[in-house]
């Protein structure tokens, strides 16, 4: 496994236990003292696995190497992302943008303005 295979792995378990033992307390609708010591060492390994990661993170940014990877807005999976720093792909989406913008289907049903 790698770095971020071992932190999802790690995230998930320790948001499965919080959500179970939340769970627990609707049912019973009651928090023991044994609740609330699990949440609060839950939520602060949560908390310091989020500090890390976007440590971790800005590190990369600041390395140039952000680019190569990333989570996919869909499935949350770490996916591999072309070379290229932000700048690049940002010109890139304005430049196409900006080709498609005066171009206009056929079967439009308005005319063209000019404001």
């Amino acid at each position: 496994m790698n770095e971020h295979e071992i932190y999802d792995v790690i995230f998930k378990h320790v948001c499965k236990e919080i959500s179970m033992i939340a769970d627990q307390i609707q049912k019973t609708g009651t928090m023991s003292e044994k609740d609330l010591d699990r949440l609060d060492k839950l939520y602060h390994t949560k908390k310091d696995m989020l500090t890390a990661k976007a440590m971790s993170d800005a590190e990369e940014y600041e390395n140039g190497s952000s680019g190569a990877r990333g989570r996919s807005p869909m499935t949350g999976r770490y996916i591999s992302r072309e070379e290229g720093s932000y700048a690049d792909g940002y010109s890139r989406g304005y430049s196409e943008a900006m080709n498609h913008m005066n171009q206009r289907p056929n079967n439009y049903p308005y005319p063209e303005r000019n404001w």
